[in-house]
């Protein structure tokens, strides 16, 4: 083989070579872009399996922490319940009420019906109280799953996260209304006073504040 031949053999395998390279650094970038503007696979389907996510026993701060952040008791409940606000109290009062029948297990239900002993209500408040918290705790199940499925910090995200929020406030509000509707006015002054004497002394409210350079 003369060296020109070789030369030119030379020549053509750097040419594929690098053509060959050159494809595979393209896909490596669209996977990137992908995989950092596109939402998980399915997302907003519920995982099967996953169990229900247990009501906090106190507030998350909105919106999250941010990098080197920190958590600062801004209110305490048991020290100055009067600056719990009411909306706030009454949504903590429905979470640790709202039981999902189908799947919680004796223990949700005693723990329920020792509230409403500590409440005071009638036997017919009772029946009043669980009917207007029926379906709120598959809603609000529901609702953390969808939350999991965004873990990426994209505007539709953003959106879907804020659209989830609503929507957790809504089921709190109605749960909210139709106690107000259908309890007795004793049930509901019963329920009233629990709520400022006993659900706000165990809230604390958190602030987040950034460490300045």
């Amino acid at each position: 083989m003369e060296w020109k031949q070789i030369v030119l053999l030379l020549m053509l395998s750097t040419m594929l070579l690098t053509l060959s390279r050159f494809r595979t650094l393209a896909g490596d970038a669209t996977a990137a872009s992908m995989s950092a503007d596109s939402p998980l696979p399915n997302a907003g389907q519920p995982k099967e399996g996953l169990p229900s996510a247990p009501a906090p026993s106190v507030p998350h701060p909105q919106g999250g922490t941010t990098a080197g952040s920190q958590l600062r008791v801004a209110v305490r409940g048991d020290e100055t319940p009067e600056l719990i606000p009411d909306r706030l109290a009454y949504y903590h009062l429905i979470r640790a009420a709202a039981i999902e029948s189908s799947n919680d297990g004796a223990a949700a239900l005693l723990r329920r019906g020792h509230m409403m002993e500590q409440i005071g209500l009638s036997p017919d408040d009772r029946e009043v109280f669980i009917a207007a918290l029926e379906g709120v705790r598959e809603e609000l199940t529901r609702i953390e799953l969808d939350r999991r499925q965004w873990t990426f910090d994209t505007s539709t995200a953003r959106a879907s996260l804020e659209l989830l929020k609503q929507q957790e406030v809504q089921a709190m509000e109605w749960a909210q209304a139709r106690l107000e509707t259908n309890l007795s006015q004793d049930g509901l002054r019963r329920v009233d006073n629990y709520v400022h004497d006993s659900v706000k002394r165990r809230i604390v409210i958190y602030n987040t504040v950034v460490p300045e350079d």
